[in-house]
Formats: C-alpha cells, structure tokens, sequence
C-alpha cells in the first residue's frame, strides 16, 4: 500500500464527496515493452525467505494478522472502471504478460463481455442481489477478480494526504460516501477476505510513473502479499517508494505464495513449512550454505520505523526520497540497515 495503513483507516471512516471521474493520465508503456528485467537479488537463505513469505501474506502493516492467506485465485481478471475509458488497458495487457513470464501468474485483463459480467455481478453483490450472490465471490475454478476504481484525489488530500493509492478486500465500495461507525477497512477484511475479490482504488492526479508503480505494487499486494516491511528494500514491499516495478525477490514470493497448498495458505506454521519446500526447488542460491542471511527487523522495529516513515512523508509533502528512508531506518534501528539493494 503506498501509504499509511493507521491514516487510510481513520480517513476510511469519515464522510467524502461525490464519485469522481478520472482526470487523471495514463501510465508509460508497460514493462514487457520497455523491455525491463525483475531488479535485485534472491541469493538470500530460503529458510529466511520462508519467514518473509509469512510476514508478507499472513501480517499487516499495522500489527495485527490475518486469520488466512488471502491468496487470490487464477486466472486473476483484471476489471478496470469505465472511467478509466480504456486508457489503462494498454499497460494492463502488458504488465499481465511480463507477471505470466517472470512470475507464472494468470493475470489478464477481462474482455468487454467479461468485464460487463464482472461489473454487474459486483453491483448485485454490493446490492445485495440475488443475481450478485451467486456470481460472487467466483466459485472455485473460475479464478478471482481485481477491480480498479477511481478515487478524488481531493477527498484523499483531505482525508488520507499520506495515502497515495490502495486497495481494499470485496467489491468496489464509495469510500468518499463511507459514513458507517469504525473502519471501513477492517469492516471490508471482516466480510471479504479469502472470497476471491478485491478492489484497487487510483486517487485521480495520478500519472506517468506514479500511476505505474501504484498499479504494480497494489495489484502484486492483491494477488496476496498485502504487508509492508519497512526495512526490505530491494521490494516494493515497503513504503519508501524506491523500487518502480516488482523486484526479483518480489516475484519469487508471488511465486511461492502460489506454490502453497490451500491448507497451507490457512496456516502460518504450515505455510512457513511448505514455503521452504517450494523455495528449495524454486531457489537455488537460497540453497548454498553461503547464501546471505535476510536479516529483517523484529516486527516492533518495523513498526517503529512505518510511523517514521510517515511522519518524515508528511514533513516532505508527501515525498520521500531513498537517501532519507536509509537515514531514518538508522536512526530508529540504532543499526546498520538489514538488507541493502543488491
């Protein structure tokens, strides 16, 4: 989530404005056509990458756990808003291929039939239609949705300033109209979670760049590594917004979140278990007796240095570059950093 999860929660709970079209632009080509090779290093020991595998799929960034995994099923379809007027569906189509060559993931963008059906089985479902219950969440076999949906970039300066884009578990939801008691995210996690759909919400000044790199680390983050962790940072697992695109270590833990039985993604002890049977066929530097320790921060520390990380964002209009995130990550660990870029 390229933002704060204590600040979108509180911002979640208050009372917006009307649903916005979309001023925003539109992304650069895709990666497949820029031809851009997964950055950074897996030569970490896979005995420690199986423990991150659990703190990326079964920890939130604000402390508390899931009960489960919420591994989302393939084939992922891809729903964007009609808003969006198809101007995302170019860099879609191509960040689906490059995920299906470097991370083996069916991810594509629905067709017009299909993003129609999609469309009117969410508005049925958030209804409460009939029509909606049966076609959502997707019976096993017919994969999962990620739907793509506006927000006023407004309503976010007003509400959630630190957030810059997010997703949320279930159908598309007006956050700017939320008006009901506690949390909207964690009313969404209660009702949704593990059922197959979630919803990628795009303030609407986004473009270029930064339009790119919230469509890449929050539709990753949906497929079912939703935590933050501060100090990985050859990741877009972390809020500092230095990586663009997935990173090599980011597309093995797609690939090892997807190795996990069901029962496994039911079962932190378990998925760590059967983890590191699937790194040891998907890793082979995680294997050497010399391969790096990963080394992250306990998960006090990692707190710690999110609160930050956030207070230094808020300082900087919202804007926080690499040189500073190392300095504060020294600062609060009183340590060396973990993990450096490779």
């Amino acid at each position: 989530m390229r933002g704060a999860a204590a600040a979108l929660a509180a911002a979640l709970a208050l009372a917006g404005c009307a649903t916005p079209g979309w001023d925003g632009g539109v992304p650069p080509p895709g990666p497949a056509a820029e031809g851009l090779v997964p950055q950074g290093s897996t030569a970490f020991a896979n005995a420690d990458l199986a423990v991150l595998l659990v703190r990326l799929a079964f920890e939130r960034e604000d402390g508390k756990r899931f009960a489960n995994a919420n591994r989302i099923p393939q084939p992922v379809r891809l729903v964007p808003d009609p808003r969006f007027d198809g101007g995302l569906d170019p860099f879609l189509v191509d960040f689906a291929a490059w995920m299906d060559r470097h991370a083996g993931i069916d991810l594509r963008l629905a067709d017009e039939q299909a993003a129609g059906a999609a469309a009117r089985a969410v508005a049925g479902r958030v209804a409460g239609g009939a029509a909606g219950e049966a076609a959502l969440p997707p019976a096993p076999g017919q994969g999962g949705i990620i739907a793509l949906r506006p927000v006023s970039a407004a309503w976010r300066d007003r509400a959630a300033a630190n957030v810059q884009c997010f997703f949320l578990y279930g159908p598309p939801v007006d956050v700017e109209r939320y008006r009901g008691e506690g949390s909207l995210v964690d009313r969404q996690e209660d009702d949704w979670t593990g059922r197959g759909i979630v919803t990628v919400y795009l303030p609407d000044d986004l473009e270029g760049d930064e339009l790119a790199g919230c469509l890449y680390e929050e539709i990753v983050q949906a497929l079912g590594l939703a935590n933050d962790i501060p100090d990985l940072l050859t990741s877009i697992f972390n809020d500092d917004n230095v990586h663009l695109a997935p990173t090599a270590l980011d597309l093995l833990m797609v690939r090892t979140l997807y190795a996990l039985s069901h029962e496994g993604t039911e079962d932190a002890v378990r998925a760590e278990r059967e983890a590191r049977a699937a790194l040891a066929e998907l890793n082979a530097p995680g294997r050497s007796e010399t391969a790096r320790r990963l080394g992250l921060a306990p998960r006090a520390e990692a707190l710690a240095y999110a609160r930050a990380l956030e207070s230094a964002r808020a300082e900087g209009g919202g804007v926080l570059d690499a040189g500073r995130a190392v300095a504060l990550r020294g600062r609060v660990a009183g340590a060396p950093l973990a993990l450096r870029c490779a």
